[in-house]
């Protein structure tokens, strides 16, 4: 870690940063505010159509039945495309800065040429993923709590359980944050490694739609991310849901080492 690499970061990242936070915010606060103002119409009409019930399935993890309810409904705050793409939007565009975006715009030499290691700034602009990560998150999680006052009491969900979807959501953060960082390392050129990454995004939720209407792709159900992700189990059992945050968070460490050990043996060409 280095205190002078970490000050550049911040400096470099935080507009962009903001942006992305205010767009968490909203979205979630939209959402938290707007599911209940609409469930009756929601649950008595939609789920008769099967596609509909499909995606809503996929997105949830679970099959809600001929009719949703509460927790089913304000779960989508939680798992809503809009939400998880900003996550991920926000970490694509962190991560890909070092060593891709550096290599492509030929300033990696200069980086480089600074009294520190390559570990060391590898590691500071770790601290800053993880910490604008954190911010994000705890950004939603505030948005939501904030408007869940507006809601009627029977359409709350609880708050013990509202904390554990969002360190869930966080490992989420983490586990593809870590493929990133590797994406990165591997890469000459950002738009190339940006490319690659929302394609594993959108691969996984593919995956996860495929999953309920087709069997035999449940045999590859441990490859989709939002495999892990499930708010509505959480919000309907009192268990912590340890196996898919430890999993999340042992594939994020895995893959950010892999991404350190590339980055750190590679060889660096800019021309």
């Amino acid at each position: 870690m280095n205190l002078g690499l970490i000050q550049k970061t911040v400096r470099e990242v935080w507009a962009v940063t903001l942006i992305f936070a205010i767009g968490v915010a909203f979205f979630e606060g939209f959402l938290t505010y707007i599911l209940p103002t609409y469930f009756d119409e929601f649950a008595g009409h939609i789920l008769e159509i099967k596609f509909v019930r499909n995606i809503i399935t996929a997105m949830l993890g679970s099959d809600v039945g001929e009719r949703i309810g509460p927790a089913a409904m304000l779960s989508f705050s939680w798992v809503h495309p809009v939400l998880l793409l900003t996550l991920w939007g926000q970490e694509i565009t962190f991560c890909t800065r070092t060593p891709a975006g550096e290599i492509d715009r030929g300033t990696i030499d200069i980086l480089l040429g600074l009294p520190v290691s390559r570990l060391q700034l590898y590691i500071s602009e770790t601290i800053i993923w993880l910490s604008t990560g954190l911010l994000l998150v705890l950004v939603a999680l505030a948005s939501h709590l904030m408007v869940r006052s507006f809601v009627a009491e029977n359409m709350r969900l609880p708050v013990d359980r509202i904390f554990i979807v969002a360190l869930n959501l966080y490992g989420i953060y983490i586990a593809f944050g870590g493929i990133v960082w590797l994406v990165s390392a591997l890469s000459n050129r950002r738009g190339k490694a940006m490319g690659i990454c929302f394609a594993l995004v959108l691969a996984s939720m593919l995956l996860n739609f495929i999953i309920t209407m087709w069997e035999p792709a449940k045999s590859i159900q441990f490859l989709s991310i939002l495999d892990y992700y499930r708010p509505w189990q959480i919000f309907q059992s009192d268990a912590w849901p340890v196996r898919d945050i430890v999993s999340l968070m042992t594939t994020g460490l895995a893959f950010w080492l892999a991404g350190a050990w590339v980055f750190v043996r590679r060889d660096v060409c800019t021309v």
